[in-house]
């Protein structure tokens, strides 16, 4: 009877340990290193984590990391990915609450977005309107 008793308050007290634990590591720490990772692997991190603001920052690094995928025009992609990591980077001397700094990588990720968005339907406009060269 005793070691129910035991096991009872363990679960209640560290319970919320093991629920946390169940969550993945990315999804608890924002310093994780998710820059190795795919598009497919950031949405799936993101369909995991419990809070919402972080599961909104792991969707849209996963949409900006899927738009920017072999886009190389211009150096388009690689001046979106600089600005980005450089935001990253500074974000948290910038936003040290952890709160502050997830909202403002997320509006980020979405003026990023937006912009990327915006300046590749502009190239694509540009590829169609121009002459077509005949072999």
């Amino acid at each position: 009877m005793k070691i129910k008793w035991a096991l009872l308050i363990v679960l209640v007290l560290g319970g919320g340990q093991l629920w946390r634990l169940a969550e993945p590591l990315a999804c608890r720490d924002l310093d994780y290193d998710y820059s190795a990772l795919s598009a497919t692997e950031l949405g799936l991190i993101a369909s995991s984590c419990r809070r919402e603001a972080m599961a909104r920052l792991y969707y849209q690094r996963a949409y900006f990391t899927e738009l920017l995928e072999g886009r190389e025009v211009a150096g388009l992609a690689d001046g979106h990915r600089l600005y980005m990591g450089m935001v990253e980077a500074f974000s948290s001397h910038w936003f040290p609450a952890q709160e502050a700094r997830l909202d403002f990588l997320n509006q980020q990720y979405e003026q990023a977005t937006e912009r990327a968005e915006i300046q590749l339907r502009q190239q694509r406009q540009f590829a169609e309107a121009q002459p077509r060269l005949r072999p």
